[in-house]
Order: C-alpha cells, then structure tokens, then sequence
C-alpha cells in the first residue's frame, strides 16, 4: 500500500467517499445532519488540494487504485485534527493514521482531536491503541 499527498487526481475518489460517509452518518442521527452534496464536495476538496494551506488529505492506493483516504488540519491553535477517515480496511485505515500523525510529529505537534462514529469499530479500535482518550461525548435518545 502507498500513502501520498493526495492531488487532483483523488478528487472525484475523495468527493465520492466522502458522500458515501455522509449518508452513512446522517442515517445513524436520523435526520440530515450533514450535507451530501457531491459538488459541493468536489468543489471544497479541489480548492483545498489546490490551495495547499492548512486541510492536507492523504490517499490511499493499492495497485494504484485509491481505497482510503484521511483529512486532517493544523490549526491556528497548534492542534492537529482529524476532520475524516475513510478506508475499505482496518490495515488501511490504519496506515493513513499512522501516516497522519508522522505528518503532525513532523510540524511539532504533540496532540490530535478527531471525531469517529460508533460504527466505526476498526477506527476506535486503532486509535485507542494509540492511547485515545475520550473528552466529548454525543448521544441520541429517543423519546
């Protein structure tokens, strides 16, 4: 597996996936929480790829095929972030974290902050090997 800055050859694969996780997010609230507007999404990415500023993605590729992705985020603050995570595995996920936080270690930064839905069972599970530590919690009751 090869992990790379992605550019905008990963674009429409980043847009596509990130529709997908969208819907897939906005089904567990029930309601739409986020947009999945795929050219809203094209549009955001292209101009972050291009911009090369603060939101960097890094794609995953096997076989030259894109299976995985992650954006992430320096803030103003120094805080690094995880903004999104997608893979078709838990070894691809995996690597893009890894990779993440070598890029974070590489600009000194020494903490990271993500959100990860509770679907998300191979992510949870890699990052608390990492030693995550829960500080916000969001929960939906039915009434």
């Amino acid at each position: 597996m090869e992990i790379k800055f992605a550019d905008s050859s990963n674009v429409e694969y980043i847009s596509n996936s990130l529709v997908s996780e969208y819907e897939r997010t906005n089904e567990e609230f029930g309601y739409q929480r986020y947009r999945e507007d795929y050219n809203l999404m094209y549009k955001h990415v292209s101009k972050r790829i291009e911009e090369d500023g603060k939101f960097k993605y890094f794609v995953a590729l096997e076989n030259g095929k894109e299976v995985g992705f992650i954006n992430i985020l320096i803030d103003e603050n120094g805080m690094g972030s995880i903004l999104m995570l997608c893979g078709d595995r838990k070894d691809i996920k995996e690597g893009l974290i890894m990779r993440a936080i070598e890029y974070f270690k590489e600009n000194g930064i020494q903490s990271v902050l993500g959100e990860v839905m509770t679907y998300d069972k191979e992510s949870i599970e890699i990052l608390k090997t990492l030693g995550m530590k829960e500080v916000m919690i969001t929960f939906k009751v039915e009434i």
